[in-house]
């Protein structure tokens, strides 16, 4: 998948799913070579996700670069789970990929996610 159908796959999921209430695509951009999208969306229960992923073109398919995909709660002020691969906690194991739960508190060793695999684990969270 080329980055623009890896880009309209993203926002196909987005819109297949039935816990988003509503999506604000914030900034989106492609070229042959990568592709970039920041989204914020709130659920249907009330709480909110913002995610963001850059990714490139290699290996015949789009690999995910930098991610950082924020779920919070129905204030804005609590942290349910955040995933991302910023460098900052090099001592866990699959550095730089991680998972923040439940205000930052705990953080987990995690693996490269994109939006869709995201989405997909709060479906199952959520049960829907």
């Amino acid at each position: 998948m080329k980055p623009q159908e890896y880009l309209n796959a993203i926002k196909t999921r987005l819109k297949s799913t039935s816990m988003i209430f509503i999506t604000r695509i914030l900034k989106e951009k492609v070229t042959p070579k990568d592709g970039y999208i920041r989204v914020k969306l709130v659920l249907n229960n009330g709480q909110f996700l913002e995610l963001m992923e850059y990714f490139v073109w290699g290996r015949d398919r789009c690999i995910t670069d930098t991610y950082r995909y924020e779920w919070i709660d129905e204030s804005q002020k609590v942290l349910i789970k955040r995933w991302d691969n910023i460098e900052h906690l090099p001592e866990l194991e699959n550095f730089p990929h991680h998972i923040h739960v439940g205000m930052g508190k705990t953080v987990k060793p995690s693996r490269t996610l994109s939006i869709i695999e995201v989405i997909e684990l709060i479906e199952k969270e959520l049960k829907i």
